[in-house]
């Protein structure tokens, strides 16, 4: 390791202070994709289906 962070000019105790970061929080990336993308998918569907009640809603008040 000491040859690699050499070659790159960083010292050990900071690879080593990312890799630990990395251990603990990497995986985030990758779920506060899927989550973000899901939340999205129901916020559109959610948007949707508000518009649609406020038509029927209308249509129903234009009707009394």
């Amino acid at each position: 390791m000491a040859e690699i962070c050499n070659d790159y000019g960083i010292h050990q105790s900071q690879y080593y202070k990312w890799r630990e970061t990395f251990l603990r929080e990497g995986s985030k990336v990758f779920q506060s994709n899927d989550a973000t993308k899901k939340e999205e998918q129901v916020k559109k569907k959610m948007e949707k289906m508000e518009r649609i009640i406020g038509k029927l809603t209308l249509e129903l008040k234009k009707n009394d």
